[in-house]
């Protein structure tokens, strides 16, 4: 039935999948793996693969339920009639305050009987994925998917969930035919980043690689040079937040000499949300004076609500908050190990004018916005910023919350590019940023394009040099101690998704001992879990894990 349905829809929508997006399909909408892995390189068509996906099932069930770590593609998604959640968000929604998943009738109405699709899988974390797989088979789902491409970015926060659920023998189709780039030196160009060859990748793109002593301002220019039209269809990337300070600030010059921009110009304070792994926000050195913190949900004996922090005192572990005029201590040990329910943030100041293309960075359900909805400043009127998205009209006055979470959009920064496609490309990459010039960023930067794709930098060769053998990816525990690793021989059941059982196993593995040595010293304490107060209403958690840095 399903193959007969794949054969419908290429009549009606007029076009050929390959054979293999048609495995991948046929993966997705039938069998009875309840979990799978559709491997794709960048550019193979996987969007084509969630249309087709969602047109199947919708005629014999539930339309599938797509969840991301870009909270910039659930809007895209949802323009497309499919129904997307960030992945933060949904597991936050349906977690109690163990941590544990407890989807309760809010979560089986979600997933029941359906096909989960995580998409952008790369970018999961190995907690991501087994908090989510744990939500899915107390949901009721179908059956889970994660589709992406491993030579991509990596999770912000520990493990590299979709590299090992191929190394380990989850049912997998793969994808391997470039279907995106329609130029074919372009093409030939990401067939060899994709292989990490930079050199031949210099080498075929020749002179779309720009050496000039300032690549921002270099880039601006070549940004500027295009017409609006042209502007419009072209994206500015960058591979890291200087940069794109810099080429942010030659664009918005350039425009303003214009007249493209306003000349009347509103200072709004801004919130820089910090991208820390759970541990990272537990320990106090990752606080600092005049940051603020966010809470999400009650805990560690803090209300719902925006804390200043004041001191930080290292010796005693303890932070001073203050909100509405009170005063509180806390020791950041105290918040739960699973990091969920708030995140720090930094202030500052962010420039606007009549004609800025700005970027919601956080969802706000009254405004109707998700974070990375995009809109343009259409009028500034005393201290109220009118902006436009379509034909949705924005009006944040100087008290509304929302405009802590708004940024500048002409300038992307590539991990936040991942996942997007755009007709053209212009890119600048430094060669003394050594910590952030990797593979997989630049096998991103190279796969934006349809069309055609320029690179601004300040050495050709430098930046080449600094590329190649940088991975990019953050190592696994098992990467660093693959002596406390079990998983030799072990295989999953491509019906139930568990691991099977080794069938001859004469002693206890050095991980079992490790594990049971650990449980002994370290017994887990009994948590008792808390009331839900009546009617409580939690404050909504943003969405995480797109924003690498403090982009905006």
């Amino acid at each position: 039935m399903a193959t007969e349905a794949i054969v419908a829809l290429e009549q009606q929508r007029g076009f050929a999948l390959s054979d293999e997006q048609k495995g991948a399909i046929l993966a997705l909408v039938s069998g009875n793996n309840a979990i799978q892995v559709i491997q794709g390189d960048a550019g193979t068509g996987k969007s084509t693969l969630f249309s087709f996906a969602a047109a199947i099932t919708a005629q014999v069930g539930r339309a599938p339920l797509f969840l991301t770590s870009q909270a910039s593609l659930v809007a895209e998604m949802r323009e497309s009639g499919l129904d997307a959640h960030t992945l933060a968000s949904v597991l936050v929604a349906h977690a109690d305050r163990a941590g544990r998943m407890s989807p309760g009738e809010r979560g089986r109405a979600l997933f029941e009987d359906r096909l989960v699709i995580v998409e952008e899988a790369s970018m999961v974390s190995t907690r991501e994925a087994a908090l989510l797989i744990e939500l899915a088979d107390k949901a009721g789902a179908l059956k889970l998917a994660f589709v992406g491409d491993e030579r991509q970015i990596d999770p912000v926060q520990a493990g590299r969930a979709f590299s090992l659920m191929q190394q380990h023998g989850v049912p997998t189709e793969t994808l391997t035919e470039n279907r995106r780039q329609l130029d074919p030196a372009l093409r030939e160009a990401v067939e060899h980043a994709r292989k990490g060859d930079l050199g031949k990748t210099f080498d075929v793109l020749g002179e779309r690689v720009i050496e000039r002593a300032d690549p921002a301002a270099a880039a601006a220019a070549l940004y500027l040079s295009l017409s609006p039209h042209e502007r419009d269809r072209t994206a500015l990337l960058t591979s890291g937040h200087v940069l794109r300070e810099a080429v942010l600030d030659h664009v918005r010059d350039g425009l303003l000499a214009r007249g493209e921009l306003g000349s009347q110009v509103l200072s709004i304070e801004t919130l820089d949300r910090l991208n820390l792994t759970r541990e990272e926000l537990r320990n106090i050195r990752s606080w600092a004076e005049g940051m603020r913190l966010e809470v999400y949900r009650d805990q560690a004996g803090l209300n719902r609500g925006s804390y200043k922090i004041g001191i930080v005192s290292p010796e005693d572990n303890l932070v001073q908050l203050t909100s509405g005029g009170e005063e509180y201590w806390l020791d950041p040990r105290g918040l739960p190990p699973s990091g969920s329910g708030v995140s720090l943030a930094v202030p500052g100041r962010t420039e606007v004018r009549e004609g800025d293309r700005l970027m919601f960075t956080t969802p706000d359900k009254d405004l109707g916005v998700v974070n990375g909805t995009r809109a343009v400043v259409t009028a500034i009127e005393g201290e109220t910023l009118h902006l436009a998205n379509g034909e949705r009209q924005y009006a944040l006055g100087p008290d509304d919350p929302a405009r802590e979470h708004i940024g500048h959009a002409a300038v992307l920064n590539m991990h936040r590019a991942q996942g997007i496609t755009v007709d053209r490309a212009i890119a600048v990459m430094s060669s003394g940023d050594r910590l952030l010039n990797s593979e997989s960023l630049h096998y991103v930067l190279e796969t934006r394009a349809r069309e055609e794709l320029t690179l601004v930098t300040d050495d050709k060769a430098a930046l080449r040099d600094s590329i190649e053998g940088h991975r990019g990816s953050v190592p696994h525990a098992m990467d660093l101690a693959p002596e406390l690793s079990d998983a030799d021989g072990e295989a999953f059941d491509p019906k139930t998704g568990e691991l099977l059982e080794n069938p001859v196993r004469d002693a206890p593995s050095p991980a079992e001992l490790f594990e049971k040595a650990m449980a002994r010293e370290f017994p887990a304490p009994e948590k008792e879990r808390e009331p839900q107060r009546e009617n409580e209403v939690e404050r909504e958690e943003p969405d995480i894990g797109d924003d690498f840095e403090m982009e905006m």
